[in-house]
């Protein structure tokens, strides 16, 4: 029964990296910018792997109330990505720096026994489609203050913040392995 379990889990995992890779691309001031960032944010997981031994791809067997032996060294990697790639780029910044610090509680929550795997993916995926609907926002409210011709505030994004909020959110899926986002 038990290896059951583990087996569901694992085809799991590598169903969610099979339809979140095909969501990746993504415009970012211009195509070949975006695949050189998402190349090298993609090389930069693999070198977090490479340093850690974790593949969330395939994290092989582990109960869901515990944490693969070097997961939290490859989510420290991971976390130093987000935290140089997407924040710096994200028109919700705090919200991606609340994600990092509720997913360690959520993920020492899981060492100590006291949550899922399951119950820290389904909560971060609910905090990314909040991410994504207030930078969805920010983007039409910059378009349309665009559009009208009013000057940007100060530190507003550009064109292309949409597409820029789509990249960040997919990005941060991906290092976190998690699903894409729910259809409303």
């Amino acid at each position: 029964m038990m290896n059951l379990l583990f087996q569901r889990i694992h085809d799991y995992h590598r169903l969610v990296w099979l339809t979140i890779i095909p969501f990746l691309c993504c415009w970012m001031n211009g195509y070949a910018q975006s695949n050189t960032t998402e190349v090298q944010l993609n090389q930069q997981l693999k070198t977090c792997t490479a340093k850690t031994g974790y593949d969330p791809k395939n994290p092989g067997m582990v109960n869901e109330r515990e944490l693969a032996p070097t997961e939290e060294s490859y989510l420290l990697c991971a976390y130093a990505r987000i935290r140089s790639e997407i924040i710096p780029k994200s028109s919700v910044p705090d919200d991606y720096r609340h994600l990092i610090e509720q997913y360690k509680q959520m993920t020492r929550d899981i060492a100590h026994g006291n949550s899922t795997r399951s119950e820290r993916a389904d909560r971060a995926r609910q905090m990314l489609d909040t991410i994504a609907a207030k930078e969805q926002a920010h983007a039409s409210a910059s378009a349309s203050s665009q559009q009208a011709g009013q000057a940007s505030a100060p530190g507003a994004k550009h064109a292309g913040e949409s597409e820029l909020s789509k990249f960040s959110n997919e990005s941060v899926r991906q290092i976190l392995a998690l699903p894409p986002p729910t259809v409303r």
